[in-house]
């Protein structure tokens, strides 16, 4: 057969995608959702994973994500609200650095401020040797300026509240001696880190917290929000409407781009009824940040009782070991 043969044997390609639909079907194809009951069971199998790449090699293929319910999860965190505090190694550096500014600098040039003989000049020269004697003060300049090191056991350099009581204890403002007024600073502890009250997001100011609600069910009932994909849905849809429809619309949130942060395959467990024509689901987690407001399980649809607000460890002890070893690469450190 010549070569004119040959290229006339071949067939239009849009003629093969007529004879055999099933090849064409893409990704966003396969989500025909039929919402699961509560009570859906959980295996992982050897897929479930986090996926920093997004959405893992061979969805949309025929064959594989036929027998598997696709489902958006939202994983809605607070960033932190404070600089985290400081390892000792840190402490001491800063030490250091602070002594050695104040060996090298210029001694203060007090009567620029106070005026040499007056009561408020007196009231300061009072104060400061009082936290000289008392060992709450050092100087480079004096009889004790030798003495620049901590010794073993001395936590002076510390302070809970970044040096507001000794600001106060040393200042003094006016020519009358009078004693200086400063706003305290805020605690870096509120109420609900006290009572540990986890709905609450005022606590762990330094960490990221995580959104987990409670199914009504006793087998794994934590986790992130998650639903099945309706109609022609993508992700990023999915995820939002999962969102309104668990921790309802008084949340000022925003999705951080349209591409999954990791995803979890689990097979239903044996005799499970609730979703017949598959044996599993495919979860694809999308990451949101919540900007203001606080989650209101009130008439929410997909059957939640409860909300929690937890840091990375917290949810390691709430959530099932085989859901946990499959989100943990997904969430921060801190």
């Amino acid at each position: 057969m010549n070569a004119a043969g040959l290229r006339s044997a071949r067939q239009p390609f849009g003629l093969l995608l007529k004879q055999h639909p099933r090849a064409a079907r893409t990704y966003s194809s396969t989500a025909v959702a039929t919402p699961p009951t509560a009570g859906d069971g959980f295996v992982p199998d050897e897929q479930s994973h986090g996926l920093p790449g997004g959405i893992p090699s061979g969805v949309g293929i025929r064959g594989e994500t036929t027998s598997y319910r696709l489902a958006s999860g939202v994983v809605l965190s607070r960033p932190p609200m404070l600089t985290r505090s400081l390892t000792p190694f840190e402490e001491s550096y800063y030490f250091y650095q602070r002594r050695l500014n104040q060996r090298l600098a210029l001694p203060f040039t007090r009567y620029f401020y106070f005026k040499k003989g007056t009561a408020a000049d007196t009231e300061r020269k009072r104060k400061l040797k009082a936290l000289v004697e008392g060992g709450q003060l050092w100087t480079g300049f004096g009889k004790t300026g030798w003495k620049d090191e901590l010794m073993v056991g001395d936590e002076s350099h510390r302070s809970d509240d970044n040096g507001y009581r000794r600001l106060v204890e040393s200042s003094v403002t006016g020519e009358d001696g009078d004693s200086a007024s400063f706003e305290a600073p805020l605690p870096r502890r509120t109420k609900a880190d006290e009572v540990n009250d986890r709905r609450s997001l005022d606590r762990a100011g330094e960490r990221t917290l995580y959104l987990l609600v409670k199914s009504k069910r006793e087998k794994h009932a934590w986790r992130f929000p998650q639903a099945v994909l309706q109609g022609r849905e993508t992700l990023v849809e999915s995820a939002k409407r999962t969102l309104a429809e668990a921790a309802g619309v008084n949340m000022n949130t925003w999705f951080v781009g349209n591409v999954p942060i990791g995803h979890l395959v689990y097979e239903y467990e044996k005799g499970f009824q609730g979703d017949a024509d598959k044996i599993g689901k495919k979860v694809f987690f999308m990451k949101a940040r919540i900007m203001a407001g606080q989650a209101d399980l009130k008439d929410n649809k997909l059957g939640l009782e409860d909300f929690l607000w937890l840091t990375k460890e917290e949810i390691g002890e709430v959530v099932d070991k085989s859901y946990w070893e499959s989100v943990k690469p997904m969430l921060v450190a801190h």
